[in-house]
């Protein structure tokens, strides 16, 4: 009787195992900690820079949370201006999708008035068209300037979309905004 426990037991503890590593999320985006910079006038290889005036980001090297470079993006000081990054990958249906960032206020910067930032998972169907986003918490003046505070969003595949897009937005707006934050560490996970 004791070793059919035992059994048991052992049976129940390898599906759990096993079962814990087949739900793992796998890393499936490019250069999270902006590592690659792009050629020609692209500033990193694998994120796209959109703006709605001013190109106001840039590469540095410190601070940073891990390796050699982290990106700082700054407001346009226009209302209702927005910027930011974005990594455009196929979508794998019936998949969940976790998007994390570490940010951090500039010191020497500081955000301050309507400015508000957040990451996104927008998804786009094949012509293109966006089908829905969703959207983290937004940071603004009261981000930490001391350390990197992590901000997560998660989502699962819509049907009919062909396409994920996973976005690090800016937004100035609608009275005065100032200052710049940076961000580092932007992993993209995917749970099939």
């Amino acid at each position: 009787m004791s070793q059919k426990i035992v059994l048991f037991v052992a049976v129940c503890l390898c599906v759990a195992a096993w079962n814990a590593h087949a739900a793992k999320p796998v890393p499936v985006g490019h250069d999270p900690g902006f590592e690659e910079v792009g050629a020609g006038d692209r500033a990193l290889a694998y994120w796209d820079f959109f703006s709605s005036k001013d190109e106001n980001i840039a590469v540095v090297n410190d601070p940073v949370r891990n390796g050699e470079r982290s990106v700082r993006l700054w407001v346009q000081g226009r209302k209702k201006a927005n910027l930011g990054l974005g990594q455009m990958l196929a979508a794998a249906p019936k998949a969940t999708y976790t998007f994390r960032a570490y940010v951090m206020n500039d010191k020497q910067d500081k955000l301050a008035g309507s400015v508000a930032g957040n990451i996104g998972i927008e998804w786009y169907d094949q012509e293109g068209h966006q089908i829905s986003r969703v959207a983290s918490k937004e940071w603004g003046p009261n981000l930490s300037k001391m350390r990197w505070q992590e901000f997560v969003v998660e989502a699962k595949t819509p049907e009919f979309a062909s396409k994920v897009k996973f976005v690090i937005y800016l937004r100035d707006g609608d009275k005065m905004a100032k200052g710049a934050f940076f961000v580092d560490d932007a992993e993209i996970l995917v749970d099939k």
